[in-house]
């Protein structure tokens, strides 16, 4: 029950301090703060590639705490250096957009 009155109050702005989720809140902030110049450069200044999942989440936070530039610009360094034609985020290259070979009769 006290679940319940919890997540009926936090939908109208009333909420408890929990030390645990502050912490988590502030060790997260803290993690955007430090990275949001490094992130978005690993691909290009350290060739770190990552994978769709770790760029998003990264830019997903960067995102959450308003490093708006720093999300975009490294959504946009992973697409350029994602080798794989399948994945979502890949930029279209040769392989990828290459014509069919067809024969002429």
């Amino acid at each position: 029950m006290r679940n319940i009155v919890s997540r009926v109050l936090a939908r109208f702005g009333y909420v408890k301090a929990d030390p645990e989720a502050a912490y988590k809140l502030n060790a997260a902030a803290e993690l955007a703060e430090r990275w949001q110049h490094l992130a978005p450069s690993l691909p290009d200044d350290y060739e770190c590639h990552m994978t769709c999942g770790e760029a998003d989440s990264m830019a997903d936070l960067l995102d959450a705490f308003g490093y708006i530039g720093a999300a975009e610009y490294l959504r946009e360094v992973h697409a350029d250096h994602d080798d794989d034609c399948d994945d979502v985020h890949h930029t279209p290259c040769d392989d990828c957009t290459e014509q069919p070979f067809v024969l002429v009769a």
